[in-house]
């Protein structure tokens, strides 16, 4: 007999979820309770053993305990400046220690407190605070002495810092901003310089990096959490979904943020083209792609422009959308060339004017593209297509073979390396198409018309020879014939015994044309000029009448 439980297994573990949470709670409230009734010593006996344990939260809570019974127990007052300090509530920290000197001038509180805003790279008021110490307590203390190295070095790196900037000596300027930043760790000045310099060195990752910290740092500043959004979306390309999570917490602790709702309303509408230009895109929707990208006419409506003006704009401060300072220095130089959004965009459109075999027009987007980087597979495409397109193969297969080893599973490039392959092969056996002066992609009147011109030229007695006319009619003979033709266009010359093909392929009948122009001759009794040459490679003698 089956036995079915009252609860369903899932609805168990919730309960049993919520009685360990409820036990907890009761557990906490106990402690707290029994702690409350403990007499102020013990208290203190107890948070100090608490700390020194490491469990500084609860110490924490202890010391709140005690100075809730007395508040201005300065010892204990210090005790959980140190304790925040070790929690990393540095701005809480120096709160309680304020309030300490303001009961005592107490010198290890005073020393303390330097050492917060030297750590937060507030050199004026850590140097306000070690000058009043020097005044008042031990000149020679140990602490004095190592704060005041320490704080000279911090603004000695610091000026060495800006001074690199401003000479474009960036990867100087980022030592420096380092060496000052290990004596500062919570400095968001710091940590911003330094985010400037890997950026104008093109250091992207390393930069968004920098302003990470800057927004644990300044969790209430909206222009860094701008900054922080805009590397993430405009500069690293991550999905919009990545990007937006600093501005939404912007909005969740100020809803009518004016900066953070502009830029929230920039972002989603940017992404929902930019998503119609993926779709378009993957299906090969080449010339919607360009609609979206670059249209015709109304090229700032297109999503590249859009996407430049927002990042053209992020250089200057926008005092009506609340943010009084740029969120890039307008002091980097092509900023947009840092853009891997828009170095996306550029390889949708050349891969759209390339897919539409549209050369020509692909040229100033796809070399722009190639300019960014130079490693984009539509960039390499295009580049090689052009070179095709002017029949210079090796540098067209020396270049997609280059980037057929680093993307072997990129079809669109092993098609091309086979096309510019082949094209190496036909350049370099005989150019039939020249011998007769046509193009290409000449009809089979063309051909005939340029045969008959030709052979007069070609006559010995009109300054040819015999060669030129075997030239001629090895030439004709091939492209005439659809099949030889076409195997001759793939690089297979019918007429190279290396090609497969030992010996003459046309049997020996020669040429009818090369027959039917020339049969007056032999019904006119001979030729004036005295001379006959074979023709083809049949074998068989011709005579000519000119004239």
């Amino acid at each position: 007999m089956t036995v079915y439980s009252a609860h369903p297994p899932f609805r168990t573990k919730s309960l049993l979820l919520l009685a360990v949470i409820s036990l907890l709670a009761r557990m906490a409230y106990s402690d707290s309770s029994a702690s409350s009734e403990l007499p102020t010593s013990q208290l203190i006996t107890k948070a100090n053993s608490l700390l020194a344990t490491g469990q500084a939260s609860k110490a924490l809570e202890l010391y709140e305990l005690v100075l809730e019974r007395d508040p201005d127990d300065y010892l204990t007052l210090y005790k959980k400046a140190t304790t925040q300090m070790s929690l990393g509530q540095n701005h809480h920290a120096s709160q309680s220690l304020q309030k300490v000197l303001s009961l005592k001038d107490f010198d290890k509180a005073q020393i303390q407190l330097a050492r917060i805003h030297l750590k937060s790279g507030d050199y004026e008021a850590c140097q306000t605070e070690l000058e009043s110490f020097r005044k008042n307590h031990d000149k020679s203390s140990v602490d004095l002495s190592s704060l005041e190295a320490d704080l000279k070095s911090a603004q000695k790196h610091l000026k060495n810092a800006r001074s690199n900037i401003k000479s474009k000596n960036y990867s100087k300027c980022v030592d420096e901003a380092s060496a000052a930043i290990k004596i500062s760790p919570q400095s968001p000045a710091l940590r911003q310089l330094r985010s400037d310099c890997h950026f104008m060195q093109g250091h992207i990752q390393e930069a968004t990096g920098d302003l990470t910290h800057v927004t644990h740092l300044s969790p209430n500043s909206a222009v860094a959490a701008l900054r922080l959004s805009f590397f993430s979306y405009f500069f690293l390309a991550q999905p919009l979904e990545q990007s937006m999570k600093p501005i939404k917490k912007c909005l969740h602790s100020d809803p009518e943020s004016k900066p953070c709702k502009k830029a929230f309303r920039q972002l989603k509408a940017l992404e929902k083209d930019l998503a119609k230009v993926r779709n378009f895109s993957n299906s090969n929707g080449h010339r919607s792609t360009i609609k979206l990208l670059i249209p015709k006419g109304n090229e700032a409506e297109g999503l590249i422009e859009r996407t430049k003006a927002i990042i053209k704009e992020s250089q200057l401060p926008d005092p009506k959308a609340g943010i009084d300072e740029p969120l890039i220095s307008a002091e980097v130089e092509d900023v947009e060339g840092h853009s891997k959004l828009l170095t996306s965009l550029y390889s949708f459109g050349c891969k759209a004017y390339v897919g539409l075999n549209e050369l020509k027009n692909s040229q100033s987007i796809c070399e722009s593209l190639h300019a960014r980087d130079d490693q984009d597979v539509w960039g390499i495409i295009s580049k090689a297509e052009q070179l095709m397109a002017a029949e210079e193969w090796e540098p067209a297969v020396n270049l997609l073979k280059e980037a057929y080893s680093k993307n072997e599973d990129e079809d669109e490039i092993s098609s091309r390396l086979r096309k510019a392959q082949k094209g190496l092969k036909v350049s370099k056996q005989k150019d039939y198409y020249k011998v007769l002066g046509v193009p290409k992609n000449a009809d089979e009147r063309t051909l005939k018309k340029a045969y008959r011109k030709a052979t007069l030229k070609a006559h010995p007695d009109k300054g040819g020879s015999q060669a030129k006319m075997t030239a001629l009619n090895e030439a004709y003979e091939v492209l005439s014939n659809p099949e030889l033709r076409a195997r001759y266009d793939n690089g297979d010359d019918p007429n190279d015994p290396m090609s497969g093909q030992h010996g003459h392929p046309f049997g020996g009948g020669g040429n009818p044309i090369f027959q039917q122009f020339f049969q007056q001759a032999h019904s006119s009794g001979g030729n004036p000029f005295g001379g006959q040459f074979p023709g083809g490679g049949s074998g068989q003698t011709f005579s000519f009448r000119f004239g």
